[in-house]
């Protein structure tokens, strides 16, 4: 059994990837890495399926600032539930608008906030998380995520 890993230091910017066979344009590496990870998912059946960038969602009568979100994934489940996953190397105010602006305006709506890598010496960075866990369904840091073929988690 081969064991996979989330890569959290990638140097990849932005481009085009091919994940699952469908070629898309990823922002950041570690969009990327998200998606290999939930093709897994997908292949051993823990979940339905995912999208990358699906829909934007639109904030009425927001005139200045943050006025729409696109979340990073939609994600699937069997069971025909679904969230929405946001990955993330480092938060700024800007996304804790967006969580709260979806939050007020799409209440319904889940999302996971996906950190790359745990923060625990940027001060800045653990405020921002903990501001952000206000609106969010979710945290999951990446970097502490081992999963292997088999499915089975380390």
């Amino acid at each position: 059994m081969r064991k996979v890993r989330i890569h959290t230091d990638v140097t990849f910017k932005q481009g085009w990837s091919i994940v699952g066979g469908k070629r898309y344009y990823f922002r950041a590496g570690f969009e990327v890495e998200w998606a290999q990870y939930l093709q897994f998912l997908k292949e051993i059946g823990e979940i339905e399926d995912w999208e990358y960038e699906p829909e934007p969602f639109w904030f009425e009568g927001i005139k200045r600032g943050t006025n729409n979100y696109r979340p990073d994934f939609k994600v699937s489940y069997k069971d025909g539930d679904y969230c929405w996953h946001e990955t993330k190397g480092n938060l700024k105010q800007k996304d804790i608008t967006k969580f709260r602006r979806m939050a007020k305006y799409d209440p319904d709506e889940k999302i996971i906030l996906v950190m790359q890598r745990k923060q625990t010496k940027q001060v800045k960075q653990i405020m921002l998380i903990s501001k952000a866990l206000e609106y969010v369904h979710g945290l999951i840091f990446a970097d502490k995520l081992d999963y292997f073929q088999s499915g089975k988690k380390r």
